[in-house]
């Protein structure tokens, strides 16, 4: 037929069809155009003193393109046509995390390194597909993406043990710029934290007087532009704080963010900036449908630094 589109699927290096429960010494690293799909109830659980995330791409590489205001714009990536689907990617952090926060809160880093141990962790990643997995009992965010383009972040249940553990931040989804093209949609999260963050600049960055400051410079990560995502019917189950847009002075823009529902304990929304660095800078933000409750009995996290 003339005239017709097609869109081609990847083509597949490397498809895992996981059929068991395993345990890792080390993070599961996938490499372009790798898929890991799991059976039902099948996955991954970190080991004792492991001290990594459960699943990262192999090529963490930083931002190499720099926008006018001294951030990055989402640049330099290696790994592209990832996908994660089906799993239990059980961090462990109760036995597998063994280093303190700044805060002196237990398993929350590599005690080698002294930077923070996520659940999954994706940066530099082009057309990434994370889909109905459970993340659980993460050292600090339990999915977390920097300099990522084209991201699906979908139908996933992502929690902690309960009762939540107070500056521990365990974040559920959380991204730091630049990232552009992201779709979160249809995830159930409880955090001990933010639930869902766009941080366009983050504590990583240099000044910013995030009291982390030291924990959380992981390898890779800058911070710049988070343009064109869509957020929709997410549910939160009890966290400590809903949806945070984040910026000293790199720009969040074209944000759409719908059907938001369930319970906090703490703030439900905020736009943010970094008061060391900025104000914030803040293009189209949309949000519609929200019925996002708080009983604002953990209302410990609104003051940016």
């Amino acid at each position: 037929m003339t005239g017709v589109q097609t869109c081609a699927l990847p083509i597949w290096n490397v498809r895992l069809i996981v059929d068991g429960q395993y345990g890792l010494s080390t993070s599961l690293v996938l490499y372009s155009n790798t898929a890991v799909s799991c059976l039902p109830g099948m996955g991954f659980i970190m080991q004792a003193g492991s001290n990594a995330p459960v699943v990262a791409n192999a090529h963490q590489n930083a931002p190499s393109t720099t926008s006018g205001t001294g951030g990055f714009l989402v640049s330099n990536i290696t790994d592209q046509n990832i996908l994660v689907e089906g799993c239990t990617l059980n961090a462990n952090s109760v036995q597998a995390v063994t280093g303190k926060n700044m805060f002196s809160v237990p398993h929350t880093v590599n005690p080698a390194t002294g930077i923070f141990v996520v659940g999954v962790h994706f940066v530099g990643v082009d057309h990434l597909v994370f889909d109905h997995n459970e993340v659980y009992d993460s050292g600090i965010f339990a999915a977390f993406f920097s300099n990522v383009t084209y991201a699906r972040i979908t139908n996933n249940y992502i929690h902690q043990p309960k009762p939540l553990t107070a500056l521990k931040f365990t974040d559920g989804i959380h991204f730091i710029g630049p990232d552009s093209f992201l779709w979160i949609q249809n995830n159930r999260v409880n955090a001990g934290d933010d639930s869902i963050a766009l941080n366009a600049d983050d504590g990583n960055r240099t000044d910013s007087g995030d009291p982390n400051y030291a924990n959380s410079q992981f390898p890779g990560v800058k911070w710049g532009w988070i343009t064109d995502a869509h957020i929709d019917n997410n549910t939160l189950d009890y966290s400590y704080f809903g949806l945070r847009l984040y910026s000293a002075t790199e720009l969040i823009d074209r944000v759409s963010v719908t059907n938001m529902s369930g319970t906090a304990c703490g703030i439900t929304a905020s736009l943010e900036g970094l008061t060391n660095l900025g104000s914030g800078n803040f293009g189209k933000i949309d949000i519609d449908g929200w019925t996002l409750q708080t009983d604002g009995t953990c209302d410990s996290y609104k003051e940016p630094y």
